[in-house]
């Protein structure tokens, strides 16, 4: 979906690491209708299962989220509220990291997680110029996190 991402991660303890993430996406894909706006800030906890911070981890996340969204064919575009209402939740999560060169400089990861989140949105309708339709609220529980990633170690 071409969102920039940024983490970094600190080793704070034997098995225990925090991370924070970043992610950016200001895309409108060929036209009005069709977006993919967000800015997400992701802090979380992980506990590895062996030494050195490879393998088997699960972790902690909170997350605030901002977002703008609509596809082609959607009768309604969504937004967080005056642009200023993000999602606002947390959940839990799972991941596997292995190293791909000797030094382990160089590794790669996959991870995946569940949340729970609050939203306050507004309709609009998936138009150029779409008017205000409503604003809603409502709890949104479901898989919040899927990543694969190439990780650099300092």
């Amino acid at each position: 979906m071409f969102i920039a991402n940024a983490t970094g991660e600190y080793d704070f303890a034997c098995r225990w690491s925090a991370a924070l993430s970043v992610y950016y996406s200001a895309w409108n894909y060929c036209t009005s209708t069709r977006k993919f706006r967000t800015f997400i800030f992701r802090p979380e906890v992980r506990y590895w299962f062996s030494d050195g911070h490879r393998g088997f981890f699960v972790d902690g996340h909170l997350s605030m989220a901002a977002y703008n969204f609509a596809r082609k064919g959607w009768r309604y575009r969504i937004q967080d509220v005056g642009g200023d209402h993000p999602a606002l939740g947390g959940g839990i999560g799972a991941g596997w990291r292995m190293s791909l060169s000797r030094n382990g400089r160089w590794s790669a990861q996959a991870q995946i997680g569940v949340g729970c989140y609050a939203l306050k949105y507004d309709r609009f309708e998936n138009r150029p110029d779409g008017q205000l339709v409503d604003s809603r609220s409502r709890t949104w529980f479901g898989i919040d996190n899927v990543a694969v990633s190439l990780v650099y170690n300092f």
